[in-house]
């Protein structure tokens, strides 16, 4: 098998080369290969949408995806009911009908075999003189104004000897996986296999194709079920990572699947977010009238995400034309239409031009050309370099202006008439390449959330060894340590958000007095947070927005909190007769329900006794938890996440390492004490949460920030939410907050390999073991609340942190806590 470049634009000079299968043209255009296959980043998941109904055009890029991985070495497996006989389609034996309807294909063709060809059409543009905006670019690049008809394709045979094949079989590098539950863990064992048999193999590729995934042959999934597979697909891919071998998987769906009896077009989007890579296969025979804006074409392929493969990647001289093309958008479309046509004979399928509409003003969500002073653009590249920069605008499609601004306004016109499209076109700019290294993840979006740090103090008991610093103090610890540990500059930083809830006498902006006191910029802004327990982990959840709106790039998220300095309270105005009566600022304003005017625990009791939670299953939590706190302490399971604190005196530095709290246990004494807030009670001090001091911190930055710093990340936010419920019943809120988040992630309850559950009493774990039907054994691995300590506002990204360093690479973790005043926040990622 040969892979062959025609120049087709020189008429009778044109030449058939063979060339290496990895190379490019000496224009610098990429094979299809690049975009299917070895130039997709390590995990990658590319998804194909289409509106042909006989899906014969995904099914032509599925058989392009397995020839060229037979005919480059790679390993192969084709999933799905009839994966043998899909794969049969791409069989060639002597005799088969070779002739096509392309007479450009026949008098070029000199192999006895169907071929698909990706064709990338690499013309010299023609721009509108009167375009003011573009005179810049106009007068620096005369050379842009060329109108040639260069173009290049590259072809792969799709159809191969049966001896190949055979060939492949033999040598297991071709595998079939067909089974009866095609939704359930029967598929994802033989795919564990198959995954890790390729990554333990020095350099190898593996490629996964995945053929109409939710058609009738998978059996009549539901919606969830397939946002489920292709989630629990990444998280195969990314598990423990190769730095030299890749795996990558191609995925399509039958047409049917975006009707609104199925999952409809928020369905689709879901889809499309939650894949690296998306694309959409348009026939023009669903609109005929497009066929006028490109003729001699069949259909488009709209690039709705996709990670820019490493050979597409441009040299930095380049980026000033790369993003200068790239930045004039149509204000009817609400930005750039970036699409290729497709051109699909009866034997052929062949993607024929990249083209930018630069039409239109400058859209605000796009870098902006490079000027200098006079507001020309202060540096191109030669002739040569902007060649190989891999973009074609619309002058493309005509030879003349006038023609070129006719079939723009009919562009206009037509995309306003396809809003399914429209929709799921306008979510993002559609060319933003990742610059990320071949060792470095792919994020499905520029503003995807990852975790780059993740520090926690030890936990201190309720006035031991932290009871002299302060709840800011303990904060800046936390932050310290995650900026030594991750290497991010601190210049970066451009927020904090900071939980903590008893805040009478810590001073003013205990978040700012985190930001300043670790070392970051005065310009770094500072929000404190106040959910009660929760108040950590929500300051994660609006870490994250903040970062997914485009607001800000790099953002730190923690809690933080000293119950041992918790100030008694005085009223202001003095009584008319008899004495001041003060209050516990610990009890008023983190431990009692103002709505009941009940102490917490008589809440805990109360959701005891509602779902039959007994003292003996308390009690039982209670030791496991502390007994596996002490193994985790043993193991060294905490040494990654625990930031040193150093504690002045006079009589010499004292550094704590190690939480406190786990060794005050007495197993004998749990099941003799007495209840704590009802005299026929459930509640002990050996079931609750004792009171503490500590802090967390995380860093959290966009998946293109982390790879422009060059950091690897630890974590990828998936999900979160929030949920409510009357104030008395808040020990149940974590069994609402956690199944919404899973929701939200497409996952369900067994795809998540780990649980943190925050033990404000021991009872919440077999309360949510027993509402959500987890699995014990996955939840509070290394002890919990009762047994670590419960520092409120630190409490809910603590959990966050202790989770990511359990988990394994590309395991799932969700986290849930409940509040004060009846709610709860949860949240789930991915471990990197």
């Amino acid at each position: 098998m040969s892979f062959t470049r025609r120049d087709v634009g020189s008429g009778s000079n044109s030449k058939n080369s063979t060339i290496d299968l990895h190379q490019t043209t000496s224009t610098g255009i990429p094979s299809l290969d690049d975009l299917l296959g070895e130039g997709l980043p390590l995990g990658a998941v590319l998804l194909i949408l289409g509106t042909d109904p006989h899906t014969s055009y995904s099914d032509l890029v599925h058989r392009y995806f397995i020839a060229e991985g037979l005919a480059s070495g790679h390993d192969v497996c084709v999933i799905g009911e009839g994966a043998e006989q899909f794969v049969s389609g791409c069989m060639w034996t002597q005799g088969s009908d070779t002739k096509g309807d392309d007479p450009e294909y026949e008098s070029s063709s000199s192999q006895q075999d169907v071929k698909i060809a990706w064709r990338y059409e690499k013309m010299k543009h023609a721009l509108n003189p009167s375009e003011q905006s573009l005179a810049p670019i106009i007068a620096e690049t005369p050379h842009v104004l060329r109108s040639s008809q260069e173009s290049h394709s590259f072809e792969l045979t799709t159809r191969i000897p049966v001896s190949v094949i055979e060939k492949a079989i033999s040598s297991k590098r071709l595998w079939y996986l067909s089974p009866k539950d095609s939704f359930g863990d029967e598929l994802f064992t033989s795919l564990e296999a198959i995954i890790t048999r390729a990554k333990s193999t020095p350099s190898s590729i593996l490629r996964l194709s995945i053929p109409l995934l939710g058609s009738p042959d998978w059996g009549d999934p539901s919606p969830t079920d397939v946002l489920r597979f292709l989630h629990r697909l990444r998280a195969l891919l990314r598990q423990n990572p190769s730095t030299t071998s890749r795996v990558c998987a191609c995925v399509s769906l039958p047409v049917y699947l975006s009707k609104e009896d199925f999952g409809g077009i928020g369905w689709i989007r879901k889809l499309a977010w939650l894949s690296d890579g998306c694309i959409r296969l348009q026939s023009f025979a669903s609109d005929p009238s497009l066929s006028e804006m490109f003729p001699g074409q069949h259909g488009l392929v709209h690039i709705e995400n996709l990670p820019v493969p490493f050979s597409l990647v441009p040299p930095s001289d380049k980026l000033s034309v790369l993003r200068g093309l790239s930045n004039y958008s149509s204000s009817e479309t609400g930005g750039s239409e970036n699409n290729l046509a497709f051109k699909c004979t009866r034997k052929r399928f062949i993607i024929e031009t990249l083209h930018l509409d630069i039409e239109g003003g400058v859209s605000e969500r796009r870098t902006t050309v490079p000027t200098v002073g006079d507001g020309t653009i202060s540096k191109l590249p030669s002739d040569s370099a902007l060649a190989s920069v891999p973009i074609v605008t619309e002058g493309n499609l005509a030879p003349s202006e006038n023609t070129i601004s006719k079939k723009k306004t009919k562009k206009k016109i037509l995309y306003n008439q396809t809003p399914m499209f429209r929709t799921l076109a306008t979510r993002s700019p559609r060319v933003q390449p990742l610059f990320l290294s071949r060792s470095i993840m792919s994020f499905s979006s520029p503003n995807e959330v990852v975790v780059v740090a993740a520090s926690r103090t030890p936990v201190g008991s309720f006035n031991g060894s932290l009871k002299a610093l302060t709840a800011p103090q303990l904060g800046i610890t936390a932050l310290k340590h995650a900026l030594e540990t991750s290497k991010v500059p601190v210049e970066t930083i451009e927020e904090i958000y900071f939980g903590n809830v008893i805040q009478a006498g810590v001073g003013q902006s205990p978040a700012r007095q985190v930001a300043l006191g670790a070392g970051l910029k005065d310009s770094t802004d500072a929000t404190t947070i106040n959910k009660v327990c929760a108040s950590g982990m929500k300051a994660i959840m609006l870490a994250s927005q903040s970062i997914q709106l485009g607001h800000k790039s790099v953002v730190v998220a923690g809690g933080m909190e000293s119950m041992s300095n918790a100030p008694f309270l005085v009223p202001r105005s003095p009584p008319s007769y008899g004495h001041f009566q003060s209050k516990d600022a610990l009890i008023n304003d983190g431990l009692w329900d103002v709505y009941n005017d009940v102490h917490m625990g008589v809440c805990a009791e109360n959701a005891a006794k509602k779902h039959g939670i007994t003292r003996q299953s308390q009690d039982a939590h209670a030791v496991e938890s502390y007994q596996r706190a002490e193994r985790a302490w043993k193991s060294g399971a905490f040494d990654a996440e625990i930031a040193e604190v150093t504690i002045t005196s006079k009589k010499g530095d004292v550094i704590v390492r190690e939480d406190e709290e786990y060794k005050n246990i007495k197993y004998d004494k749990v099941p003799t004490l007495k209840p704590s807030f009802q005299k026929d009670g459930t509640i002990t001090p050996a079931n609750a949460s004792p009171l503490n001091d500590g802090a967390s911190a995380l860093i959290l930055m966009s998946a293109s920030k982390a790879a422009e710093l060059g950091i690897k990340p630890l974590a990828k936010i998936i999900s979160y939410a929030d949920a409510a419920i009357a104030p008395i019943d808040f020990p149940i809120a974590p069994t609402l907050a956690v199944p919404l988040a899973l929701e939200k992630a497409g996952l369900k309850a067994s795809d998540i390999s780990l649980f943190e559950v925050n033990e404000a009493f021991a009872l919440i774990v077999p309360l949510c073991q027993k509402v959500l039907q987890l699995d014990y054994d996955k939840i509070n691995v290394n002890g919990g609340a009762v047994a670590l300590g419960h520092a409120l506002g630190s409490s809910g990204s603590r959990i966050i942190v202790t989770l990511i360093h359990a988990l394994k690479a590309g395991q799932y973790g969700a986290a849930g806590i409940c509040n004060g005043g009846g709610a709860a926040s949860a949240l789930v990622l991915q471990r990197l």
